[in-house]
């Protein structure tokens, strides 16, 4: 569900920013990307470009650069507890493995992840998603969601400042099973000297078997 408060929009026209390529969205380990490695806990950032930003430039016709930051991070790595086994047991990998039966004979690790994308300058807008995987060399774990935005991946924990911020996909893509990928998908709504912009969104977290997390944008 998207938050909206209403008050007096600023949107920056002449603000500096840095620009960082993309990887693209099945990158592997070793690709160029901002990784937090499994034994570390940690935070990675980017600056990219603001298109909500870039059309109410193009509206007033002013030059100069627009900027979102992004940000992800993750906490290292721990033996998961009887009691997360318990409760997320019945989780399968992209082969067909059950969680609970790996762990039966088995030492399952896990870490919590989160990655939020937000308007750089006046933090006007934000979504953020979050989870936590399980993972076992050659394996990782993670529940599989749509819009419920329950289990362990949670999206729509964003809002704005004059801005909409609406969730439009949120799910867990199983690409193997050493390899997920968590999407999150939004649409960024302001009304602009009385016109509507909106712009499309997205972020996505890759986890591997080996524990390490890859935040692309």
């Amino acid at each position: 569900m998207g938050r909206f408060i209403r008050t007096a929009v600023t949107v920056c026209l002449g603000c500096l920013v840095v620009f960082v390529g993309s990887a693209a969205a099945g990158g592997r380990e070793g690709a160029p990307s901002r990784m937090v490695a499994a034994g570390t806990d940690g935070v990675v950032s980017a600056v990219v470009a603001d298109q909500v930003c870039e059309k109410a430039r193009g509206r007033t016709g002013e030059r100069g650069p627009c900027g979102a930051e992004m940000v992800g991070g993750a906490s290292a790595g721990t033996i998961a507890t009887a009691t997360q086994l318990v409760a997320d047991g019945d989780l399968l990998s992209a082969d067909g493995v059950r969680l609970s039966q790996v762990a039966a004979t088995t030492t399952i690790y896990t870490r919590t992840w989160w990655q939020e994308t937000r308007g750089l300058y006046y933090i006007n807008w934000w979504e953020k998603h979050s989870g936590r995987i399980y993972y076992h060399t050659g394996h990782v774990w993670s529940t599989t969601t749509n819009h419920g935005y329950t289990g362990n991946h949670n999206c729509d924990q964003g809002g704005g400042i004059g801005y909409d911020v609406k969730v439009t996909s949120c799910f867990t893509e199983t690409r193997s099973a050493d390899l997920i990928s968590e999407w999150d998908y939004w649409k960024v709504y302001v009304f602009f000297q009385g016109f509507p912009i909106s712009a499309s969104h997205n972020m996505h977290a890759n986890a591997y078997g080996s524990g390490n997390i890859y935040f692309y944008w």
